[in-house]
């Protein structure tokens, strides 16, 4: 269930953001760049943001890429433990970036998406192979 729960809701981020028209606009109020920009004076790494607002679609682009891969693997069962540590940095990220002032904490779903995808990577730890 859990398997399922993420790979939906990664899939569906992905192309929530591929359907909307603003999100890779830099000039659009809504776009990744205009909420970067705001996330960075309030964010723990906000010194490394600038990078991600001068390229802006780019990292859209990757994140759009990172959120169908993860979301796919996750759902057909395919590298498992690969997709679980990416989703789980995924939502770290997002976490540092954009729900790191959200008061109280679990109003922010990032860390809960977090601790999801540590639960899930440890269920699916590649297992050693005897001789």
């Amino acid at each position: 269930m859990l398997r399922l729960f993420l790979s939906i809701t990664f899939i569906y981020a992905a192309v929530d953001k591929i359907l909307d028209p603003n999100f890779l606009q830099p000039d659009a109020p809504t776009s990744l760049r205009s909420q970067i920009e705001a996330f960075s004076q309030i964010s723990p790494i906000g010194q490394y943001l600038p990078i991600v607002i001068n390229n802006s679609v780019v990292f859209g682009v990757l994140i759009i890429l990172a959120e169908l891969v993860v979301g796919t693997l996750t759902l057909i069962g395919r590298a498992k433990f690969l997709a679980a540590t990416t989703g789980a940095a995924i939502s770290l990220t997002f976490w540092l970036v954009a729900t790191w002032q959200v008061r109280p904490y679990f109003y922010a779903a990032d860390p809960a998406y977090l601790a999801m995808w540590i639960v899930y990577a440890l269920a699916v730890i590649p297992k050693k192979r005897s001789r």
